[in-house]
């Protein structure tokens, strides 16, 4: 009698768990299928808790379908932008876009501003969940590989964003003249929209810190960069509209870092670290990278 009622005690006990956990699973499939992202974040584990995430961010395929280079209208004050700002950057705007937060879903730059912060961080927590489950050839870690690469992509052009699309005062190469935001409305902020002026600005406050340290501060896009590639190792298959995000956003990260290396002019021990830093990401470019 006593073993059947232990093993009765055992089987309610596994039945439970058993049914706590179809029960868990269950609720994660409805929070995703619904997309009510903060309760998958809740009840979800593992690849599943990094797609509530991803969801959260914003992120969607069905939006990378439906805007393939993430285009969107030119915002009037891009349209005919002074040709004195230089060459505009509008990699990052694309991924606005695909966020459903660019200029033209969203022109209130506070707003825009914080939801460019929240999406940022979405995708860094999804990268967590992502990254632990895409080491098999399965093809959920495939799933989870592909969306790993995609989030760095993202969370990488928001991190430039960030970054550069900051300042109230834009500058000349040689920084001996400034563009206001006031005065140049192609200069507002948040946009994605990153002239050389912007990236000029960023230059300036890092004269006298040298480009060593920038370097340093920029090694996230560095890593995601890698990142990326180490996402991208683990797929046999994915869509041409999301490799052609990632090539593009790729090769514009490593021209930058080209152009910062071939800055690194220090001297000592300096010269090494900033080098060092720079070059983190030669190996993603791979070929590419003595292109430029």
């Amino acid at each position: 009698m006593k073993r059947i009622v232990k093993f009765s005690l055992i089987f309610l006990v596994f039945s439970c768990n058993s049914s706590d956990e179809e029960s868990s699973s269950l609720k994660c499939s409805n929070a995703l299928k619904n997309k009510d992202y903060e309760v998958g974040i809740e009840v979800c584990s593992k690849k599943e808790r990094g797609d509530a995430y991803m969801g959260k961010a914003g992120f969607s395929l069905i939006r990378i379908a439906e805007y393939p280079n993430g285009e969107e209208p030119l915002p009037e004050h891009i349209v005919n932008p002074e040709t004195e700002l230089g060459v505009v950057d509008n990699s990052s705007s694309k991924i606005l876009k695909l966020l459903n937060i660019s200029y033209s879903d969203l022109n209130n730059t506070i707003t825009r501003k914080e939801k460019i912060e929240q999406s940022y961080n979405n995708f860094i927590e999804a990268q967590k969940y992502l990254g632990a489950e895409m080491n098999c050839a399965s093809t959920y870690c495939q799933d989870a590989a592909f969306k790993y690469a995609l989030s760095n992509i993202f969370s990488l052009e928001l991190f430039k964003i960030k970054f550069y699309d900051t300042n109230s005062l834009g500058w000349s190469d040689n920084f001996s003249i400034n563009y206001s935001d006031e005065n140049y409305k192609a200069l507002e902020n948040y946009d994605g929209y990153i002239f050389k002026v912007d990236e000029n600005a960023v230059l300036k406050s890092y004269k006298t810190k040298k480009i060593k340290k920038l370097c340093e501060d920029l090694s996230y896009m560095a890593n995601s960069t890698l990142n990326v590639s180490e996402g991208l190792k683990r797929i046999t298959l994915s869509d041409d509209d999301s490799n052609n995000l990632i090539d593009n956003s790729k090769n514009l990260v490593c021209k930058k870092f080209f152009g910062l290396f071939n800055k690194c002019n220090l001297d000592g021990s300096e010269q090494l670290t900033c080098e060092n830093e720079c070059s983190k990401i030669k190996s993603s470019c791979g070929n590419s990278w003595n292109n430029y």
